[in-house]
């Protein structure tokens, strides 16, 4: 598990953003939770294993990294009708490598990524 790890945090892969489609949007409607954040607060610090699925409803977020001096470098841009969250971390229950953090105020629909797991594998 290890090995995985390492290389999920080493994996510099950037995904499209994930659009909300009609199935997904009710999903968020029926068990999703609004959350308002602050601009600037963190949702995702690399290091953590990544636990909740966020629907953008207002505002933006941003995904990045450090390089070993410590650098930040934006990796990608998620804004309204979004949904976001370190997608590898949650099924491998890895740390993931990337720190993901508003960029404005944002009215969110969160999931927790335990329920999402579950009616994925009960209905194949």
């Amino acid at each position: 598990m290890l090995h995985r790890c390492e290389r999920l945090l080493r994996a510099n892969a950037i995904l499209p953003p994930m659009r909300s489609n009609s199935v997904l949007g009710d999903y968020f409607l029926e068990f999703g939770k609004d959350l308002h954040v602050d601009g600037n607060q963190s949702l995702l610090r690399a290091g953590d294993v990544a636990r909740r699925i966020y629907l953008i409803k207002v505002g933006a977020v941003r995904l990045s990294a450090c390089n070993a001096r410590g650098v930040e470098t934006n990796v990608q841009f998620f804004f309204e009708g979004d949904m976001v969250c370190s997608l590898e971390s949650m099924m491998s229950g890895c740390p993931s490598g990337l720190d993901l953090v508003t960029i404005e105020a944002c009215d969110l629909r969160v999931i927790e990524g335990d329920s999402v797991i579950a009616a994925i594998r009960s209905n194949p």
